[in-house]
């Protein structure tokens, strides 16, 4: 039983190692992502309000669906770490015992 768990161990800390790697570069482009969302929400913001102006309202629709294609982007990375810090999680609990 000891020999089996001593395996286990030696087998996940490189992949306990891969997902903390992994999980701090998504953690640190998912932070400077939200910031150059930030941007890109202000700049669409100012072209729809501009499209409303004019009423073109299929460029409004377009812009509007780019928007939400973002920010649907910005929840899937998040959603990516989220997963990531949870398998790491339980791998650490299990290098732990």
């Amino acid at each position: 039983m000891f020999i089996s768990k001593l395996l286990l161990k030696a087998i996940l800390l490189p992949v306990f190692l891969m997902v903390c790697f992994i999980r701090t570069w998504v953690e640190v482009l998912s932070r400077i992502g939200c910031v150059i969302l930030g941007i890109f929400y202000l700049v669409m913001l100012a072209i729809i309000v501009m499209y409303v102006s004019k009423q073109m309202w299929g460029a409004v629709a377009i812009s509007v669906g780019m928007s939400f294609g973002a920010f649907l982007i910005s929840f899937a990375s998040v959603a990516v770490g989220m997963a990531l810090e949870g398998i790491g999680d339980k791998i650490s609990e299990i290098l732990a015992s």
